[in-house]
């Protein structure tokens, strides 16, 4: 994998800054920096000419990084923010009730509302997830912000879909089933939104694509013989490149749609949700360092921009070296759209940094020190692991309603929960239910268990109406590894339903935690990897990534030279600033 340091800074022009009427966001599943010609690092190419044209009048990104793998880096692209705040660590599956993007966080979309007073039209296209069936339901593109979207909430063989050929597709909240070919699908609703939206406007474009199922697109969008494969498990790679050749032209019939002068007032952004499937990765790549891990493999994506900034400053066709993240994404949507991010979303903390300046001058120093990227198992709701979360009172609504919490380390083995409890009536009946997270249902915002629960203990408050207890968990003698929610309910009779709830704490009993970080400054990297089942068990690698692009020598095996030891103190200090601001 080449890496590139950054070259001298070049003078700017004293023109003012040229920003996009339009962007256009365009995000390919399962797709590595080594299958796509422009970047020349990897073997046995597909072909792929609209998107080596858009490196060519546009700026490639040499060092661009999502998270190891698909729901994380989308929830940090449309929030501009880490998994560690937002929750969203590894992929969702269509059932999860737990650990979805969170409706509270500000996306894209919500973003550009707020700071331009709806000026902006705006839609998702194609594959959502970051939200499930269960979490938020069919309407959660919308309820995130979206004013249209027209796709899938996740992939196309999931919820019993065949695969590109048949899927659940959802139109803004209404569920039925497309037979058009998923790739082409997603393009035909870009073409009719673009086509039809007044600007500015902003598409965010998530294609399936190549994602499995792995299969033979149609024959008019390969070139790819695959006549002697007739099933893909036959010729896995093939079919692989097959796919990204179908996306290209896909993607070189929705540019090619956009009216020019519109076109020139677009941005256009092309990015990778994480690397290259290991199964699929030949070398001079490792297989072992593709999608789900840290390593460059599986982090170092597919980034192209190509709009009126790059035409004016007339660096089309350049590389950038400078360090940039999916994360970079909503501060430089910000910046386009000429919104003061800290007065629009005060109290928000973002990870972000505009990109913009690179597209007049790519060869500026970076403007990150450090670049970081995260995986972890489970999601969780929205908490810093593996602090503690609180749960609190999900409003019953009504006088007299009780103030109630309940908090606890939900990702802990040994989990205890701290219940506490105010204003309740004197004397007033509570019960502590405790169920399977499989029969949790959504209620306002947060998650019930469902009754009849596994367990119910009841107490009983005091004559004060408060109430305080720490309950004890940990793993169940003769029980397998299982995860369980907890919550608090109180008897009151001035509420409504007679009762006032918080919402239901998971914990995982006898869980193995698994986390894996990393992070890189210009030369060097530092891959930190925890998993835990009694106890946390970390463990760190250090790369140079100068001499060793594709990080087969851990520095760390052996004594440290004096510029690897100044590095590797210098990244623990980044990992741990970067962990401690959230």
């Amino acid at each position: 994998m080449a890496v590139c340091l950054a070259a001298p800074s070049i003078a700017a022009g004293d023109d003012p800054p040229v920003t996009p009427a339009n962007v256009l966001v365009l995000v390919a599943d399962d797709l590595g920096v080594d299958m796509v010609g422009a970047y020349a690092e990897g073997a046995d190419l597909p072909p792929t000419p609209n998107l080596d044209a858009l490196a060519a009048r546009g700026v490639l990104f040499r060092n661009a990084y999502s998270q190891p793998t698909c729901s994380p880096t989308r929830a940090a692209a449309l929030t501009g923010r880490h998994g560690f705040r937002t929750g969203v660590g590894e992929p969702l599956f269509l059932g999860d009730a737990f650990g979805a993007l969170s409706v509270d966080e500000w996306t894209l979309p919500e973003m550009l509302d707020a700071g331009t007073g709806g000026a902006w039209e705006h839609a998702a296209l194609g594959k959502w997830h970051v939200s499930t069936d269960v979490a938020f339901g069919v309407t959660s593109p919308n309820d995130h912000g979206f004013a249209h979207f027209a796709g899938s909430l996740s992939n196309t063989d999931a919820a019993g879909g065949a695969g590109y050929f048949e899927w659940s597709k959802i139109v803004n909240g209404v569920q039925g089933t497309s037979t058009t070919y998923a790739t082409s699908d997603t393009v035909d609703e870009a073409v009719a939104f673009i086509g039809g939206a007044t600007e500015p406007w902003f598409a965010w474009t998530a294609f399936h694509a190549p994602h499995t199922p792995l299969h033979a697109p149609p024959a008019a969008l390969t070139t790819i013989d695959l006549s002697a494969y007739p099933k893909p498990g036959f010729a896995q790679r093939e079919h692989y490149k097959a796919m990204i050749e179908a996306l290209d032209v896909e993607i070189g019939r929705l540019l090619a749609s956009i009216d020019p002068d519109v076109l020139d007032r677009t941005t256009v952004v092309f990015l990778g949700d994480n690397g290259t499937p290991s199964y699929l990765t030949v070398a001079p790549f490792v297989p072992g360092h593709g999608k789900g891990t840290p390593y460059e493999g599986g982090t170092n994506v597919p980034f192209l921009v190509a709009g009126p900034e790059v035409d004016a400053a007339g660096v089309g066709g350049s590389e950038c070296a400078g360090l940039v993240h999916v994360v970079d994404l909503l501060p430089t949507l910000a910046d386009w759209a000429g919104i003061d991010l800290a007065a629009t979303l005060p109290g928000v903390a973002h990870d972000g940094l505009s990109f913009a300046p690179y597209l007049s001058d790519p060869f500026q120093r970076s403007l990150r020190a450090h670049v970081f990227t995260e995986g972890f198992a489970p999601n969780y709701p929205g908490a810093t692991m593996p602090t503690d979360i609180c749960q609190e009172d999900l409003g019953s609504g009504g006088p007299g309603n009780a103030s109630i919490s309940l908090c606890g380390s939900p990702l802990a083995t040994g989990f205890q929960a701290q219940l506490e409890l105010t204003g309740a009536p004197a004397s007033a009946p509570l019960l502590i239910v405790v169920g399977l997270v499989e029969g949790a249902q959504p209620f306002k915002g947060g998650q019930l268990v469902v009754f009849p629960p596994l367990t119910a203990i009841p107490l009983m408050a005091d004559p004060s109406g408060g109430f305080s207890l720490t309950v004890p968990g940990g793993p169940s003698p003769g029980l397998p590894p299982f995860d369980l929610y907890l919550q608090l309910l109180v008897a009151d009779p001035s509420l409504p339903k007679g009762v006032a709830l918080t919402n239901a704490l998971r914990a995982r009993l006898d869980y193995p935690i698994a986390i894996a970080r990393a992070v890189r400054g210009e030369r060097f990297k530092l891959v930190e990897v925890t998993n835990a089942t009694l106890e946390f068990i970390t463990t760190y690698e250090l790369y140079d990534l100068l001499a060793d692009p594709f990080e087969q020598q851990d520095l760390l095996t052996a004594p440290l030279g004096p510029e690897a030891q100044l590095a590797l103190g210098e990244l623990q200090a980044a990992l741990a600033g970067i962990l401690a601001s959230g």
